[in-house]
């Protein structure tokens, strides 16, 4: 846990760690003793977690009230959700690459929450297995050269007021078996290329809100089999 008076972490604008705290080439598991929310709990701080195994716990994997840049995790045999940030006083920064995230029982691999105007979320390069993936953002949502199968639910994107097209790009999203493949509600402009939509049995929904300033694409995806 860390606490109030514990440091985050800095970086600069390619997401690089500059100082302050971070978390880098651990193994955290077995971790959910009584009162514990998460195996990480980084409270409302900012904090780069990087090359590190989360497994085998009873409670979320990453908990914050605050952005994070988490990359290169092994997320894995959990009772929460994987990924669990959650801001809605005042904007939020999160950035997540490069992971393999699978069997969690708390029904999200990702949940991210961030509402307030300039936020910003960006996902890249994960693979989730079994669990869906919850993006609301009140600025910016970009989710990109991942993968999502085998689950109930698939990918969930709301992005309020993103000052540039949100990037749905380079995605294979396989065997959604119910609920909603892809609910993409975007309110200015969206790109929805080069995906792979496979072996689905779930509906897929696009909204772009009629205030929209940006034109709206689909492009290039290949839809089979659902």
């Amino acid at each position: 846990i860390f606490q109030s008076a514990s440091v985050g972490s800095t970086v600069d604008q390619e997401k690089n760690y500059i100082s302050g705290s971070i978390i880098s080439h651990a193994i955290i598991e077995k971790a959910g003793s009584t009162g514990a929310v998460g195996v990480i709990n980084a409270q409302n701080k900012y904090l780069v977690v990087e090359n590190t195994i989360i497994q085998q716990s009873g409670i979320h994997g990453y908990i914050s009230q605050e952005g994070a840049v988490l990359r290169n995790l092994k997320i894995t045999t959990l009772q929460g959700n994987g990924i669990n940030i959650q801001k809605t006083t005042s904007s939020c920064d999160t950035y997540i690459s490069d992971s393999e995230l699978d069997n969690i029982n708390g029904g999200y691999g990702i949940y991210t929450n961030c509402t307030q105007a300039s936020s910003s979320i960006d996902i890249t390069n994960i693979s989730v297995s079994g669990n869906r993936v919850y993006i609301h953002s009140g600025g910016n949502a970009n989710f990109q050269n991942s993968t999502i199968q085998n689950s109930a639910n698939g990918l969930h994107i709301f992005a309020e007021a993103n000052s540039q097209p949100s990037q749905i790009v380079g995605n294979q999203i396989d065997n959604i078996i119910s609920g909603s493949t892809i609910d993409i509600s975007i309110r200015n402009g969206f790109y929805f290329r080069k995906n792979k939509i496979l072996n689905s049995i779930s509906p897929i929904t696009f909204t772009a809100y009629s205030t929209s300033t940006s034109d709206s694409y689909i492009q290039e995806n290949l839809f089979y089999n659902n």
